[in-house]
């Protein structure tokens, strides 16, 4: 098989790419072994959330630019024109790179009747499953409605499903109430209620994704919503843990004119519907764009001196060798298989790159172990979740001498090192920015 561009993930950073070098009408493939870390996330776009990692971000480009000045080895900074670019020169260009890149990312999901909500230039403050918040760039519609600063003077009903055990809203709202003041928002009440979706009642495992898929059927949404209907009171705000698969955005508001209250969608556990619903979207996104997107596609490793020329992948019982002419390593972390556990060491898994700590450790001969703190939640985060590759500022995976190791082959995502995507809230945003930029090169 041959291809102009070969992709090797199908996450946010992967299929961003594959899009974008898709637009120069170059045949691009999109491969991957399972169903990859983006299902696995909140389905919202984090960009910059926290910096240093205990100050909360009002804006991401407020982020962006600190993180590009301050952090040499990050991939914004990288992107903003690396150690060699001067500081606020560096910002600039970064904030510049990542707003394009979203700007891309919105109007390709709008495409496929996604709606991502927000701005680079106000994080949006979105409640979860345990009651706590996360600031985000964008969310879907489904969640844009439920900032936490709306709730300001007025009521919130956080509203489970029994049988569910994922979410408990009298847990969440206690903690919401605690917790809002601290941010100067202050609700006149938050309290919670349980409702049943029919045909589930009577158990006590019932999963997040058959909520959602039930809500998709017209009657047991107006059952739903003549159940919301006796519980939401006086109260302005009600938070659904799901609004459904196929219809979220049209569900919502059916919910809302059945309530005329304002109905919103809690950022869930992993793996969550909105997740899901992310992935969908991106695949219908990518093929549109004429990518071919391949699950189930291993890829085992790779055939170079200093390009790469093919790569050697498992399809079901078969192995195969895919040629192109460039290649994009979107592969992402450990959750997404790019990164590997090894006799007890770190390693790249199909080109045996090295792999470098935050702060430009090479970690060849560095147990994992050290890269663990004993704490569960240490400050900063473990160091494990910020190691992986190092690029240029093209974006092309470096050796240990420091040099592009094939001119032919391009990164993006959580392959790369220098950030923590856990502790800053950023990996959307690095995935997208460095998605949609390796795509440009790989295209030029």
């Amino acid at each position: 098989m041959k291809v102009d561009v070969f992709v090797i993930g199908a996450g946010v950073a992967g299929l961003t790419a594959a899009v974008k070098a898709a637009e120069k009408g170059l045949k691009v493939l999109a491969a991957e072994k399972g169903s990859g870390a983006t299902i696995q996330s909140s389905g919202v776009i984090d960009v910059a959330g926290y910096f240093p990692p205990n100050h909360l971000l009002a804006s991401a480009s407020e982020g962006v630019r600190t993180i590009a000045e301050k952090v040499k080895n990050h991939p914004y900074s990288i992107i903003g024109g690396g150690k060699k670019a001067e500081p606020e020169r560096r910002g600039q260009e970064s904030e510049r790179k990542v707003r394009r890149a979203l700007e891309f990312f919105v109007e390709g999901m709008k495409s496929v009747g996604a709606n991502f909500m927000g701005s680079l230039d106000e994080n949006v403050l979105v409640t979860n499953f345990v009651g706590t918040f996360k600031p985000t760039c964008l969310c879907p519609f489904t969640m844009y409605n439920g900032d936490l600063r709306r709730l300001d003077g007025s009521s919130l009903v956080l509203v489970g499903v029994k049988g569910f055990p994922d979410y408990d809203p009298k847990f969440c709202a206690q903690s919401l109430w605690d917790i809002l003041p601290r941010l100067g928002i202050k609700p006149k009440s938050v309290s919670h209620a349980y409702i049943d979706v029919p045909s589930l009642g009577g158990r006590g495992d019932i999963l997040a994704i058959e909520i959602a898929r039930k809500m998709d059927d017209p009657e047991v949404l107006e059952n739903i919503g003549q159940s919301l209907q006796k519980v939401v009171g006086s109260a302005e705000h009600l938070a659904i843990p799901t609004c459904g698969v196929e219809s979220p955005e049209e569900n919502i508001k059916t919910l809302a004119e059945a309530t005329g209250a304002n109905v919103f969608e809690v950022a869930s556990f992993p793996p969550s519907v909105p997740g899901y619903r992310l992935v969908k979207s991106l695949e219908k996104w990518a093929q549109k764009s004429g990518v071919s997107v391949r699950r189930g596609y291993k890829v085992l490793g790779a055939n170079f001196d200093k390009n790469v020329k093919s790569l050697r992948v498992e399809i079901g019982r078969k192995i195969v060798e895919i040629e192109a002419d460039v290649y994009i390593l979107a592969s992402g972390g450990f959750l997404g298989g790019g990164l590997k556990e090894e006799k007890d060491f770190i390693r790249e898994s199909i080109f045996n790159l090295p792999v470098y700590s935050s702060d430009g450790v090479n970690l060849e001969e560095v147990y994992l172990e050290k890269l663990l703190s004993r704490k569960v939640f240490p400050k900063g985060g473990h160091q494990l979740f910020s190691c992986g590759i190092l690029v240029d500022e093209n974006l092309q995976p470096l050796s240990e001498k420091g040099e592009p190791v094939h001119s032919n082959l391009y990164a993006a995502g959580s392959i790369l090192s220098g950030y923590n995507y856990m502790a800053e809230k950023s990996g959307m945003g690095v995935a997208i920015a460095t998605g949609y930029l390796a795509g440009l090169k790989a295209s030029s």
